[in-house]
């Protein structure tokens, strides 16, 4: 590799080489990329100037390319720098320490570089990993940006992430949050830093993972109790949101079992004084961390479903509901103003807001989330909602200004028009649906159900299942026609038989969205399950010629074999095993696997889904062959 003695002319063509970078074209890009590798990560050139410029180009090239990939995959330049030994030599500067500037960015090319992957080197593992931990406590933000991202890359490989936190650290951060918050104002900053360099280590680690065993270990720690110390009883103005951030991150992304294993440390008193901090950032990370603690107490049994929030006094006994509509009245910001709209309406399940001004704001609010462009949003609105509608008075609100026989017309709407008025007929048609079933979840009300059918609904909405691109149908339209199928009832199950709902629901197993895919096949399980109640057990179900005439058996039973999603595989089995009373199965793989599923199911957490197992097995037990197959192994359908 031969030096460009000139340096102004050097300067000119690495300045023009970093100009290509951003071609439309891709093979410039590539070349300007190969150029800038080899004209400038010469590890023997004496400029450190050159260094810098040859990394900071080569970093900007493979943040980019972080961009492109899923956090938990592998980086998509690693071969090409790995071809030009371009890691040996990134790793040689990093070693070679003739500059800050030079030294961090090597750092934060090989943590980005290693995205998902093991550094197997030990001593650049080692090394690497220290001083990106060293950044964290850098004096420029950018730099701490930067490190924080390579270590949350690092950490997606197991066996690096046990070098960014181990059992020493995890001790150590515990420690460091129990410093006592006094003393000169510069021991106080040293104390901040401190932690803060700490609490940015657990976000690095946690971010974007679903692991509840990591979380669970950290839990096992007093670091939840220390955060909840600080946020009861140091001043306001003292806590940055790198504490708020670091305890929304152990509540994120984690099952209700260990977000309930939080709400047994007690957090709403610390979180909702939080709710008054003038940092809108922090009060966000407070109301979506007591939000997902809300979420898991209102899952916590199926059969809870109806009943209050169980967190309703505990919010109540520190004055959460008052702070949490003050958040909502004051709204600082959407993020927010949305969280404590959800919180108040989880937290009034089944509970009449008595408040008839702020039942109407929340209520409204909510249901205008109902057309929200982020859909986890429409979701947690239309759950408020449901859980509002549980009470009479709340769903009486609900339902004003909300016409049956408009939302029929709404559904009859066809899509041949331009794309805006597609899209606009759409978010109509979404909203209804999404309503509906906000009012009827849980709910018995036949009368508003055969209303409901009188409009046209049904009719309309099959309409749309079997004639509609399957693109545009979501999974508000299959919720909207799930809600008639649950609760179970005879009569409905047989006035929806009436309108042949078979051929367009199994169109809809065809999509591509497994929610939409599992919505429709509950919808199916609650028909043939409401069927078969009251029919003889040893006669043929009733709807069995319906279903099987369409192509159902097959359908379903496909469905069953190349899903993954246990939500898809248990209504699978279940469905088959009752529309199938008392026949034979005659593909004995078919048998095996669907016996074997359903056996698996009839000890479920879940009641529902193990009567509905012990149902299905009853079922297929009234023949022989069947029987004799569900009986191996000495097997007892339990009762």
């Amino acid at each position: 590799m031969r030096e460009i003695t000139d340096s102004i002319m050097r300067m000119k063509i690495i300045n023009h080489i970093k100009s290509l970078l951003s071609d439309s074209d891709d093979y410039v890009k590539e070349k300007a990329q190969n150029g800038l590798k080899y004209l400038k990560l010469n590890s023997e050139h004496s400029d450190n100037l050159i260094h810098g410029d040859a990394i900071i180009s080569i970093f900007l090239l493979i943040q980019a390319g972080s961009s492109t990939t899923k956090e938990s995959d592998p980086h998509p330049h690693y071969e090409s720098i790995q071809a030009c030994n371009g890691i040996k030599k990134i790793f040689a500067l990093f070693q070679k320490n003739v500059s800050k500037y030079s030294r961090d960015r090597a750092a934060f090319c090989i943590g980005f570089l290693f995205k998902a992957r093991e550094i197997t080197d030990p001593v650049m593992r080692q090394e690497i990993i220290n001083h990106l931990k060293s950044l964290l406590n850098d004096l420029n933000d950018l730099a701490k940006e930067r490190a924080k991202n390579a270590l949350k890359y690092l950490a997606q490989n197991a066996v690096n992430r046990c070098d960014i936190l181990n059992e020493t650290e995890l001790i150590k951060i515990e420690q460091d949050l129990k410093l006592s918050f006094e003393g000169t104002e510069e021991q106080k900053k040293d104390i901040l830093k401190k932690q803060e360099t700490d609490l940015l280590l657990i976000q690095v680690i946690l971010k974007g993972r679903n692991d509840d065993e990591l979380r669970k270990w950290i839990l096992s720690t007093g670091i939840i109790e220390s955060l909840l110390f600080i946020f009861s009883n140091r001043d306001l103005i003292s806590i940055t949101q790198t504490y708020s951030s670091a305890f929304f991150q152990l509540t994120n992304n984690l099952s209700d079992e260990v977000k309930l294993l939080i709400y047994n440390k007690k957090p709403y008193p610390g979180l909702i004084r939080l709710l008054e901090h003038t940092d809108n950032l922090i009060s966000g990370d407070a109301i979506i961390s007591i939000f997902l603690i809300l979420w898991a107490g209102a899952n916590t049994t199926k059969k809870s479903d109806t009943n209050p929030h169980p967190h309703y006094e505990s919010i109540q006994a520190c004055d959460g509901l008052k702070k949490i509509i003050a958040l909502f009245q004051k709204n600082v910001s959407k993020y927010s103003r949305d969280r404590s709209a959800f919180c108040i309406g989880f937290l009034f399940k089944a509970r009449e807001i008595t408040d008839p001004m702020m039942r109407q704001e929340i209520i409204n609010h909510l249901k205008s989330l109902l057309n929200d462009q982020n859909d986890l949003a429409k979701e947690r609105a239309k759950n408020a909602l449901k859980y509002l509608a549980l009470n009479a008075v709340n769903r009486s609100e609900i339902m004003q200004n909300f016409d049956l026989k408009t939302m029929a017309k709404n559904l009859l709407k066809e899509l041949k028009v331009s794309e805006q008025e597609k899209q606009e007929i759409i978010k109509t048609q979404e909203f209804d649906c999404q309503l509906l079933y906000s009012l009827l979840f849980k709910i018995e009300d036949f009368q508003l159900r055969i209303e409901a059918i009188n409009a046209g609904i049904i009719d309309a909405l099959l309409h749309i299942f079997a004639s509609r691109d399957l693109d545009y149908i979501s999974k508000p339209y299959v919720v909207g026609f799930f809600i008639f199928t649950h609760p179970y009832s005879i009569p409905f199950s047989q006035l929806l038989i009436g309108k042949s709902p078979f051929p367009s629901l199994l169109r809809l197993l065809d999509h591509k969205d497994e929610q939409v895919v599992c919505e429709i096949l509950a919808s199916i399980d609650n028909i043939i399950y409401a069927g078969a109640i009251g029919t003889e057990l040893t006669s043929q179900h009733p709807y069995y010629t319906g279903l099987a005439s369409a192509g159902g058996i097959e359908k379903i039973y496909s469905v069953f074999k190349k899903t993954t999603d246990q939500y898809n595989i248990v209504p699978s089995a279940i469905c088959l095993g009752i529309v199938l009373r008392a026949q034979e199965i005659k593909d004995s793989t078919m048998r095996k696997e669907i016996i074997e599923q359903l056996k698996s199911t009839v000890d479920d957490p879940d009641e529902e889904t193990r009567n509905e197992s012990r149902l299905s097995l009853k079922c297929l037990s009234q023949n022989q062959v069947n029987k004799t197959d569900i009986e191996s192994n000495g097997f007892i359908i339990p009762e």
